[in-house]
């Protein structure tokens, strides 16, 4: 694992990849009982196709392990078992493309989609009792992450997030540091999201959004971050972090967000937020009765003919 860690280094993938991709690879060993389960490509995919419903799950873990394959040393089969992979990412690059130019919603996505009365619904469940002196910092938590995302139709960008004052950022810009933060000015009740880290950063740079369209953000991240300063004393602090302070890892991010929309009985994920921010946007059934008309795809017209 240590040397895949350094042929990927070579590319130079930020820390949090390299460790997202070093958990799918321990996730995925736990599947197989041999230890050379990476060998058996047709057994890999096989059982990927019966452990994960969506196609870019399955790509994405198949794009791991040819990665983990090819910071291997050389060995007989090495090349002709990375080529069986690509091409198994290629068919599935070819019917996650098709099935995207219907637009039409998959099972799973129609079973858990979410609308913004159940946004509403999941921040009135998760909304602290401004009036309860003694209010639970986890509760206070989930509001702010249901919060931001009720604004931002991030990826698992909340990782490793830190939470500062306004007054704290230029220190924090000082230190070099290249978290995610969230800051938060409790006086004038305003709250800001930087962006330094997410999946197209190298081209877009720094997003610095603001978040000042939810009730009481900004108050319940300063007491958010009162409660967890006065526990740890920490000049970093992780909106979300293990019981020794540090961040926690992409996977229980994904458990941890899933968990959040049982109280409306939906499954949550970014995935799923990102396609319903999008087609609430889009009057999808118009787009396609216009393209047709025109007669080329919905794609097409977005892309060649629609105009700012």
């Amino acid at each position: 694992m240590e040397e895949f860690k350094i042929k990927l280094d070579d590319k130079k993938r930020s820390e949090k990849t390299l460790k997202t991709y070093q958990q799918d690879m321990k996730s995925l060993s736990k599947l197989f009982s041999n230890d050379k389960w990476y060998l058996n490509v047709e057994n890999v995919v096989e059982t990927l196709k019966k452990n994960y419903s969506s196609k870019h799950t399955i790509k994405n873990k198949l794009a791991v392990i040819s990665l983990f394959i090819k910071g291997l040393d050389e060995f007989p089969e090495k090349v002709n078992v990375r080529t069986k992979y690509i091409r198994e990412i290629k068919i599935l690059d070819f019917d996650i493309a098709k099935e995207n130019a219907k637009h039409i919603k998959t099972d799973k996505q129609r079973e858990n989609w979410i609308t913004k009365d159940d946004w509403k619904k999941m921040l009135d469940h998760h909304r602290p009792d401004v009036n309860n002196d003694d209010m639970d910092i986890n509760q206070i938590r989930n509001y702010i992450v249901l919060a931001i995302y009720s604004q931002v139709a991030l990826r698992n960008d909340l990782v490793d997030l830190i939470i500062l004052p306004n007054d704290k950022y230029d220190m924090y810009k000082k230190d070099n540091l290249i978290n995610n933060v969230l800051l938060f000015d409790e006086e004038n009740e305003t709250c800001k999201l930087i962006l330094r880290q997410y999946k197209t950063a190298k081209i877009y740079g720094d997003n610095h959004i603001e978040l000042n369209d939810v009730d009481d953000l900004a108050l319940f991240t300063a007491l958010f971050y009162q409660m967890k300063y006065g526990k740890w004393q920490r000049d970093i602090l992780y909106l979300l972090s293990k019981i020794n302070g540090e961040p926690i890892s992409t996977q229980a991010f994904c458990k941890y967000f899933k968990d959040l929309g049982k109280c409306i009985n939906k499954e949550l994920s970014t995935t799923i937020i990102r396609h319903c921010a999008v087609s609430e946007i889009y009057d999808i059934g118009m787009l396609k009765k216009v393209a047709k008309r025109m007669g080329h795809s919905i794609n097409e017209a977005l892309s060649v003919y629609a105009k700012i």
